[in-house]
C-alpha cells in the first residue's frame, strides 16, 4: 500500500503536529483526537479512522467550532478515510464542506485549499473511471445484441 502511505503523510502529518497546534492555537481535545485518527489510518485501520472522525465531528459540533479549521481538517481527512474505504461520494461530500469552510476561513489561494482541491479531484477521477467502466460495459452488451440480431 505504497500510495496509502505516501497520501498518509502528504495530507496528514501537517496537520498532525504539535508545531501546528502551537502556532495556530488549535483546540487541544480536538488535536488528541485528531491525532487518534490520524494513528488509525496510518495504521490502515479504516474503521477506527472513521470512528474518530466522526468522535472528532461531534466534538467540534458539541462545543460551537463547526467554523473553524479544526473542522476544516477533520472534514478533509475524514474525507480521505472514506476515500480509501471506496466511500466515494461520502468521500466526496466531506471534501466539498472541506473546500468550502477552508475557502472561506484561509482564502482561495492558500495551500490547504489547494490540497483538498486536489483530494477532491483524485475523488473525482475514481468516480469517473468507475462510470465509464459501467458506460463501456453497458456499451459493449448492446453491442452484442445487436450483433446477434
Amino acid at each position: 500500500m505504497k500510495a496509502f502511505s505516501i497520501a498518509f503523510a502528504a495530507l496528514f502529518l501537517f496537520f498532525g503536529t504539535t508545531a501546528l497546534a502551537q502556532q495556530e492555537n488549535l483546540d487541544p481535545k480536538w488535536l488528541e483526537i485528531n491525532k487518534q485518527m490520524v494513528e488509525a489510518f496510518g495504521e490502515e485501520n479504516l474503521a477506527k479512522a472513521k470512528e474518530y472522525g466522526e468522535k472528532a465531528i461531534e466534538y467540534l459540533k458539541k462545543n460551537n467550532m463547526t467554523e473553524t479549521r479544526e473542522t476544516a481538517t477533520t472534514l478533509n481527512n475524514i474525507g480521505m478515510v472514506y476515500y480509501y474505504s471506496q466511500d466515494l461520494p461520502r468521500a466526496a461530500s466531506l471534501m466539498v464542506q472541506a473546500l468550502a469552510l477552508r475557502r472561506k476561513l484561509l482564502g482561495p489561494d492558500d495551500p490547504e485549499v489547494g490540497a483538498t482541491c486536489r483530494n477532491l479531484a483524485e475523488i473525482y477521477k475514481s468516480q469517473a473511471a468507475i462510470f465509464l467502466k459501467e458506460a463501456e460495459r453497458i456499451q459493449k452488451l448492446h453491442e452484442e445484441d445487436d450483433a446477434n440480431k
